[in-house]
């Protein structure tokens, strides 16, 4: 049960690092 747990945790940290990206891109292009 605790891989599980890290497993959903690092997902959701990848998640939210790549929405910090895309949303920095967005900035810096438009």
């Amino acid at each position: 049960m605790a891989s599980w747990g890290s497993y959903v945790f690092e997902l959701c940290r990848i998640n939210a690092n790549q929405g910090l990206t895309a949303e920095m891109d967005w900035n810096y292009t438009s």
